[in-house]
């Protein structure tokens, strides 16, 4: 199974690449993730850096949805959190900011 990788947000910043996956499964629940890869140099192999799962642990939220980039600063969204209200989740180089947006 897939997961619906590449099927939820994808977002470029220099050499990295940022690939939702909003049916990722963890632990029988579907959560979402995001992955993030790196290239070391122009036409060389993509190199996995990063897992991000939702910190909160709600469910059925299609984390990695959407995914918008800049600089070191990533926004992901959860279109189904909450009762389909959707919520954000800021991470600044590579940490959830919890106090940042969450259920917009």
């Amino acid at each position: 199974a897939n997961q619906n990788f590449g099927n939820g947000g994808l977002a470029f910043s220099g050499a990295s690449l940022l690939v939702g996956l909003p049916g990722h499964v963890v632990n029988n629940q579907p959560f979402g993730s995001m992955y993030q890869f790196k290239q070391a140099a122009l036409a060389s192999a993509w190199t996995q850096l990063a897992r991000f799962e939702p910190y909160d642990n709600v469910a059925s939220q299609y984390f990695g949805a959407l995914i918008a980039v800049a600089g070191e600063t990533i926004l992901v969204s959860a279109v189904a959190h909450n009762n389909n209200q959707g919520a954000a989740y800021l991470l600044f180089d590579g940490i959830f900011l919890k106090d940042g947006f969450e259920s917009l």
